[in-house]
């Protein structure tokens, strides 16, 4: 079977279709999650529980410490060692953009850190706002801008130091990689819904996530310093500021990660529409049904 990539907005149901799918056609599963990704984040993260990771064979779960680095090119780096261990099928399963074209177009080579120039670069913010700091990388890189949010400090930052440090550009960089890429010959599922379908979705989730102790757990995390104002994760930079008093009430707070997470989920839709070799899947939230639909793709004993 060629590798399936399942994709597509927060909410919509990707790794309950990719656990039932993984169980049909005897595959694993790699998480293409830039949050599942972190260790000790369990609430408000869709991470697949305990049993489910037990039972199939999950990659890329609780994988690396919250405040540990890592881009895209970390993630093709340990992608292409997981398929040198792997001897079953292969599902990559995921929303995080940016993972799921390292792996389809390429990723240029990382390149080094530089403390220094970072450092400048959060001065410069400090003194004027990051919204200066992406209107440069709109003038240096506007490919790579219109690809990442105008709030993703981490991003900003790291392809302006990259412009400044080597006189390249993200964009150019990843052009020079066509060759460099894990997957040519797979097969990609886009799940879809209707919009308003997905937004309740996504906001059902939230009040779930907070009425299951969300805010509890990254108190907790806070206070111990495992993460801080920085963390990357949608909801948790919102609900520590919530708990330094920036955010005033629970209500607010609420409503500010609902519309947080809505806003990506709409960027999710827009990325994932630029593959052409997309297959699009209308979810009907019925796991079995959605997982027949395509495994009806893929044809007889799951030949494509």
């Amino acid at each position: 079977m060629k590798p399936i990539f399942i994709v597509g907005p927060t909410g919509i149901g990707k790794t309950d279709i990719s656990i039932e799918l993984a169980k049909k056609t005897d595959a694993a599963i790699i998480s293409a999650d830039s949050v599942q990704i972190y260790k000790m984040l369990n609430i408000g993260t869709g991470k697949p529980d305990k049993k489910d990771i037990e039972d199939v064979n999950f990659y890329l779960v609780n994988h690396i410490n919250p405040k540990s680095y890592y881009s895209a090119y970390n993630f093709f780096l340990d992608v292409k060692e997981i398929l040198k261990k792997i001897k079953k099928n292969i599902i990559i399963s995921g929303g995080t953009g940016l993972f799921v074209e390292a792996l389809i177009r390429g990723i240029a080579p990382s390149i080094p850190r530089s403390d220094k120039l970072r450092d400048e670069i959060r001065e410069k913010a400090a003194a004027g706002s990051w919204e200066e700091l992406y209107s440069m990388l709109k003038e240096v890189d506007p490919d790579y801008a219109d690809k990442i949010s105008k709030n993703d400090k981490i991003r900003i930052t790291r392809a302006l130091e990259i412009y400044f440090s080597t006189g390249k550009t993200v964009t150019s960089l990843n052009r020079a990689t066509k060759n460099n890429r894990l997957f040519t010959d797979y097969r990609l599922f886009n799940l879809t819904c209707p919009r308003e379908l997905l937004y309740e979705r996504v906001n059902k989730r939230i009040d779930n996530w907070f009425n299951s102790g969300w805010i509890d757990e990254v108190e907790l995390l806070y206070r111990k310093k495992i993460i801080d104002e920085n963390s990357k994760p949608l909801g948790f930079k919102e609900i520590i500021k919530f708990l330094k008093g920036e955010i005033k009430t629970r209500k607010e707070l609420i409503e500010t990660v609902k519309k947080t997470e809505r806003n990506y989920a709409k960027r999710q839709i827009t990325w994932f529409k630029r593959y052409k070799e997309r297959i699009d899947i209308e979810a009907t939230f019925n796991i079995k049904n959605d997982t027949e639909n395509i495994l009806k793709h893929l044809g007889g004993r799951y030949g494509c």
